[in-house]
């Protein structure tokens, strides 16, 4: 597992989806700034990835502490 910035949208939530995953916070404020929606937030993560079919996925994620 790896740390990473998450931007999530409706976190906890059935319609749960990740637009950002990466290592850069400013990068994470710059896709938080540009979404539209009203229940968004920047956390960091344990992020686990496997490979499915040739693509990297998020298998599962632990919130360490929530930025924004």
């Amino acid at each position: 597992m790896s740390e990473k910035y998450l931007v999530v949208v409706n976190k906890d939530l059935e319609n749960e989806e990740i637009y950002y995953c990466g290592d850069i916070e400013i990068e994470a404020f710059k896709k938080f700034k540009e979404l539209t929606y009203r229940n968004k937030q920047i956390v960091l993560a344990n992020v686990k990835h496997i490979i499915l079919h040739g693509f990297n996925l998020i298998e599962k994620y632990e919130v360490i502490k929530k930025i924004a």
